[in-house]
């Protein structure tokens, strides 16, 4: 995992019932690791690099760093594989994507992990872009000597809580490989620059596709005031859940429990059974029950 070449642009694995895997934003299909070999057991697995990112195949002239330019080229890998309609599950940046996708017709079921694609005001938007750019120009300085400075407990920490529960928890490969990613991610600044000037998601209605929502109690990135709130009132998904406990690559943080619910929501048309919790002004916050998850 540590070394300075580039991963493979798309994975593939396992046999069953074929499921899409979109990262975020400044990410790569490696981000999946700590999930993947779960997922596999149940389902023929693709997951690309997305345009304009760490070892992905080179832009077309006409890429946008949009989710809808995203779309476009997921939607070339899935005529590539012969793959008409798939489950899809996106994170962060990558479940806007996941709804575009569905919004064509392609998408079976789609689980939408910490999803980007809804603010509740243009100032909340522009923080987070602003801290994504100097997050950018920090992983590129620290990325040439990535492997000495993650090794260093202080220096992964002020980078990686951020973005997981606590630094301390994910792994010096992992964490080199997460670095890499956001600083090697051609499309950052053009992709900001687009989110800067979009509008939100369209609404979605639950006729078209059900959708699923997994939150993270602790996103730094996408506070549920902010941003996660204003998402659920767009998407109206059948069910969502918070997991807590956990940050916004919850895939990380959670991936036995993550796992698990895309394997329920996309096999059995549910997530496993929840918990309710009352966030601390008494709303309810559905949360993964552990009894239900072993």
């Amino acid at each position: 995992m540590s070394s300075r070449l580039p991963p493979s642009p798309l994975h593939t694995g396992g046999q069953g019932k074929s499921l899409l895997l979109l990262h975020g934003l400044g990410s790569a299909w490696r981000t999946w690791e700590p999930i993947l070999p779960m997922l596999e057991r149940d389902f023929f697995v693709v997951a690309p690099t997305v345009p304009g990112h760490w070892g992905a195949l080179p832009l077309r002239p006409a890429y946008q760093a949009t989710p809808q330019s995203d779309a476009d080229e997921v939607e070339n890998w899935l005529d590539h594989f012969g793959l008409d309609r798939v489950a899809v599950v996106g994170h962060s940046l990558g479940a806007w994507t996941a709804l575009e996708l569905a919004r064509r017709g392609r998408c079976e079921t789609v689980v939408l992990l910490t999803p980007a694609g809804a603010w509740r005001s243009r100032a909340d938007l522009v923080k987070v872009l602003v801290r994504s750019a100097a997050g950018h120009a920090v992983a590129r300085l620290m990325a040439p000597f990535a492997p000495q400075l993650m090794r260093l407990l202080p220096v992964r920490r002020a980078y990686f809580d951020f973005l997981v529960r606590d630094g301390r928890h994910i792994d010096v490969p992992d964490a080199v490989l997460e670095l890499r990613a956001a600083a090697y991610c051609s499309a950052m600044i053009a992709a900001l620059y687009a989110l800067a000037r979009a509008e939100l998601m369209r609404p979605w209605h639950e006729h078209e596709n059900p959708v699923h929502v997994v939150l993270a109690q602790k996103d730094r990135v996408l506070p549920f005031e902010q941003f996660e709130a204003p998402l659920l009132e767009l998407v109206e998904p059948v069910e969502w859940l918070m997991l807590p406990d956990t940050g916004h690559l919850v895939h990380r943080d959670a991936p036995r429990q993550v796992a698990e619910i895309i394997r329920g929501a996309v096999l059995d048309g549910r997530m496993p059974k929840v918990d309710v919790r009352q966030d601390g002004r008494g709303r309810q916050l559905r949360s993964v029950s552990a009894a239900d998850l072993g």
